[in-house]
Formats: structure tokens, sequence, C-alpha cells
């Protein structure tokens, strides 16, 4: 496990800790979509924690097996065990209400700790190895490997010991 940025927040300092995260996220090869989906979980984290958690928080992002974790707490009251349970998408006339839906849906998982002492938020995005040096081709899907025949592997495979229909 490597710490990459650890730091508090409130409404005034929201914006430089998304940017701060976005750019350790890069740093490490996170791009395009996934970076997007990352950074906007990230976002609703944050938000949720100044407008709901008692106006600011605490962020540590980090950087374990290929994989990039975010966590943002804070001291509010708590979420309620029904809203965790029933969050969901509201109709679009609804103002507000979509943070927790969007964690879940765009990081690679989100996992809520709440009580009364307040909320942390776990969030975490596998990042695929880059291409080799030189090679034009895409990144690989976590759990893949390129294949190494040729001097620019254009195709996957799966590893050996992998089973049949995962990924």
């Amino acid at each position: 496990m490597v710490t990459l940025l650890t730091m508090s927040f409130d409404e005034n300092s929201m914006c430089a800790a998304r940017h701060a995260v976005r750019d350790e996220a890069r740093r490490r090869g996170l791009t395009s979509e996934r970076l997007d989906n990352f950074l906007t979980a990230v976002n609703e984290s944050i938000g949720n924690a100044v407008e709901h958690g008692g106006g600011q928080g605490w962020l540590t992002l980090w950087w374990a097996d290929d994989d990039l974790f975010c966590e943002v707490r804070d001291a509010g009251p708590g979420i309620p065990a029904r809203t965790l349970d029933q969050a969901c998408l509201p109709p679009p006339s609804v103002p507000g209400g979509r943070g927790i839906w969007l964690m879940r849906r765009l990081a690679d998982s989100a996992v809520f700790s709440t009580g009364p002492d307040g909320t942390a938020v776990l969030l975490r995005i596998g990042v695929a190895p880059p291409a080799p040096p030189g090679c034009h081709a895409q990144r690989c899907r976590p759990g893949w490997v390129l294949n190494t025949d040729g001097a620019c592997p254009a195709r996957h495979q799966q590893p050996p010991d992998a089973e049949l229909g995962s990924e």
C-alpha cells in the first residue's frame, strides 16, 4: 500500500480536493471514462460529507495491487440504514438524492461504514497496467494480460489459471 494523499476539506476546499485526487489518479494511469467515473464518485462522496456530514471531511487516497482507493470520512450524524439499503435513482423531477447511487455504479466498489459519529465511504477502482512502451494497443482489462508473443501485443488472452467465463 502506498499512501498518495491525505487532506481535510470543507466547502471552500472541495475543488482543490477533487483536483488533487484527479492529479494522483492520472499519475497512476487512470484515464478516460474510468478516470471520469472515479472522479464523479469521489466528488459525490466529498459533496455528501460537506452537505450532510458536518460541513467538512477528511480524504485519504492510496494505491495497492493496481487498485486506487479513496476513503472520505466525516463527523456527521451517520446515514440511516434505510437510506443506504434503498438508494436508487430518483425521478428526473426530484432534485438531489443521486450520490450513493452514483458512487455504487461508477466505482468498482463503494463500501459505506456509518454510525452516530460519522460516515466513511471507501471507493475502489482498478487500474489496468499500461501497454508496453511503443505499443499502441489498448490497456488490458483487470485480471487479463497482454499476449507477449509479438513485438507489439495486440490481443488479450486470459491468464493460464483463469476460470472460463470469469474476468
